[in-house]
């Protein structure tokens, strides 16, 4: 579940920490809710349904179904945040892409210094 921050005017310093004033909840599956991806706001008959779009105005961020599955995306942009498996193999390739340029670097070194050496050994004939 999201929960959606805010503040309530009319509401003291304790109750105000004690309501949540938004949240969603999202279905991936659509097996139990419909719509899968609901929101309530705390209004002034108590929660009430978000119609449309669900936002956080807090986190600047929106629930969206890309290929059937929830995403957050970034409001201002579009920008679809990435998952956390996402994030992961990013992090996997970029740190492959590290070691296959540092094997490289050392291969061009070595190439070079060999390089080197043939020259000093031609130079001394």
């Amino acid at each position: 579940m999201l929960v959606f921050g805010g503040s309530r005017g009319n509401l003291s310093g304790m109750q105000a920490a004690a309501t949540t004033p938004a949240s969603s909840a999202t279905d991936p599956l659509s097996e139990y809710l419909d719509p899968p991806d609901q929101g309530m706001r705390l209004g002034d008959r108590g929660y009430e349904r978000i119609v449309g779009e669900l936002v956080s105005a807090r986190l600047g961020l929106t629930l969206q179904r890309l290929a059937g599955e929830p995403r957050l995306a970034e409001r201002v942009t579009g920008r679809v945040l990435p998952t956390p498996i996402e994030d992961h193999l990013r992090a996997q390739r970029a740190d492959a892409e590290t070691q296959r340029a540092d094997t490289e670097t050392r291969r061009a070194d070595a190439a070079e210094r060999e390089v080197a050496r043939l020259r000093a050994q031609l130079a001394r004939k």
